[in-house]
């Protein structure tokens, strides 16, 4: 099943190195959009949900739900809560029992802490999950942000994970960059947004309100 949210869920996606933390930092101080720290839940749980069984089933849906809920990697977003019974909590804003409901009710239970009635997420590896996550939610927008690819390459190798030469680095920011292509050219303007990083720090005002 599709959850269609009242307020349009917003997905930041781009090559890492990219800028897709900086921005998810400032559309995350929009008064109306709230946007937690990443989940990397289409890459890791999205493409397995066969291995949990028939997740309509109580047992099958609150273990999903619990392992999603564990393994966010900044644990619980940073907030203060009881481990033994966040996953209840969560659960709480579930709207249908499916990984849709699941995720949506994660980000709703961040979301409630900021008093916002909005939300987005920024894991740059959804630019692969693209096709699951407008079968998700349909009307979902995405923010794609990219980087000249010398120095998104640049930052790869000096930073703490990725490809560790020239040659890597490159076509790692290829790889990225081509797996947008097709839905650029299949989502329109009111689902699908195009912003480079360096217009973003020269004119930041200006891109964030486009």
């Amino acid at each position: 099943m599709a959850l269609v949210l009242k307020e349009k869920p917003v997905f930041i996606i781009g090559p890492e190195r990219s800028g897709t933390t900086m921005l998810m930092c400032m559309i995350g101080s929009h008064p109306r959009i709230s946007v937690p720290e990443v989940t990397w839940f289409y890459p890791r749980f999205r493409p397995y949900l066969y291995s949990y069984g028939d997740i309509g089933q109580e047992t099958n849906f609150h273990t999903l739900a619990e392992e999603m809920i564990f393994s966010l990697m900044v644990p619980f977003f940073g907030l203060r809560v009881n481990p033994r019974t966040v996953v209840g909590e969560v659960l709480a804003y579930v709207r249908e029992r499916t990984f849709a409901g699941i995720f949506a009710a994660v980000i709703d239970w961040y979301r409630q802490t900021e008093g916002k009635p909005r939300w987005g997420e920024k894991t740059p590896a959804n630019v692969f999950h693209i096709k699951a996550i407008t079968e998700d939610f349909p009307n979902a927008q995405f923010i794609f942000i990219v980087r000249d690819g010398r120095d998104s390459s640049s930052e790869y190798l000096q930073g703490p994970f990725g490809p560790t030469n020239a040659f890597c680095a490159a076509e790692t920011w290829r790889l990225w960059a081509n797996a947008a292509k097709p839905w650029r050219a299949t989502l329109d303007s009111r689902q699908w947004l195009d912003v480079r990083y360096e217009a973003l720090v020269r004119e930041p005002e200006r891109t964030l309100r486009q």
